[in-house]
């Protein structure tokens, strides 16, 4: 997409970005291909593109400490967001002996639905 479109799109009223569902996919993939674009440059001077979205998301009526965070957001790489750490399992130990309650026989089940709980978390959250 040329740059105009991108900026053109970027620039979009709120209301008709966010309108429906379409809309919404559409403005997002922009902003993640602006990003990618963003991310293959050498890295010279990152502040002039946050403090571009910055002004563009404040003129849309966005609070000006929302768009800061949005901007910082989008401009992390994925690899340097945190990665996922799970409980050990002294760490579940614990959590489980610290609720008071005797399990009895099913404490190894608890664990287990503990450890399957948080496998499915990390998968949602940052993917296989």
């Amino acid at each position: 997409m040329s740059d105009a479109m991108l900026f053109g799109v970027l620039k979009m009223p709120f209301e008709m970005a966010m309108n429906d569902e379409i809309s919404r996919r559409q403005f997002y993939q922009r902003v993640q291909e602006l990003v990618a674009r963003v991310e293959a440059q050498p890295e010279q001077e990152p502040s002039q593109w946050r403090d571009m979205v910055v002004v563009n998301l404040v003129r849309e009526g966005i609070n000006k400490h929302k768009a800061r965070e949005l901007a910082d957001h989008f401009a992390t790489p994925l690899a340097a967001q945190r990665p996922w750490v799970g409980l050990t399992d002294e760490e579940m130990s614990d959590t489980v002996a610290d609720m008071e309650v005797d399990f009895g026989d099913l404490l190894w089940k608890v664990v287990c639905l503990t450890k399957l709980i948080e496998a499915k978390l990390k998968d949602r959250n940052n993917g296989p």
